[in-house]
C-alpha cells in the first residue's frame, strides 16, 4: 500500500474521530496486507475538551478524558488475538508514538512505525 493510499484512507477517518481536541487515528498494515484502523476517544459527553479548557497540552491529564483511548489501541484491539501479526503502523494526527503503545505494538509484532500528517 502506497503512502498516499495510506493518506487517503487516513484523511476519510479524520472526519469520525470522536475526541474534541485532536484526532489521531492509527492504521496497522499486517505482513499479509490486512489493514487494522482505529482512532483515539474519550467518554465526555461535553461539546469541548476539559484538557483544553484547563489548558493541558499534549500527553497529560489524560485522565481527564474518562477513559481515552489511543488510536494504536483501538486498532491492536481488531487484531485476531494472541497472534503475531508482524507489519507497519501508520499514526496521523499526532507527531509520536507514546511508549506504551509503542510497547504494544511490538508484542504484535509491529516492526515499522510511520509518522503522517494530514
Amino acid at each position: 500500500m502506497s503512502i498516499t493510499q495510506i493518506t487517503q484512507k487516513m484523511e476519510k477517518a479524520k472526519i469520525y474521530g470522536p475526541c474534541l481536541k485532536q484526532t489521531v487515528t492509527c492504521i496497522i498494515v499486517a505482513e499479509n496486507g490486512t489493514e487494522y484502523h482505529g482512532q483515539n476517544s474519550c467518554s465526555v459527553e461535553d461539546d469541548i475538551c476539559p484538557r483544553v479548557v484547563a489548558g493541558y497540552g499534549s500527553g497529560a491529564a489524560y485522565e481527564l478524558c474518562g477513559p481515552p483511548i489511543h488510536a494504536e489501541i483501538e486498532a491492536i484491539s481488531k487484531m485476531p488475538k494472541d497472534i503475531y501479526i508482524g507489519g507497519t503502523a501508520y499514526i496521523y494526527g499526532h507527531d509520536f508514538f507514546c511508549r506504551e503503545c509503542q510497547l504494544a505494538l511490538i508484542v504484535r509484532g509491529i516492526n515499522e512505525f510511520v509518522l503522517g500528517d494530514y
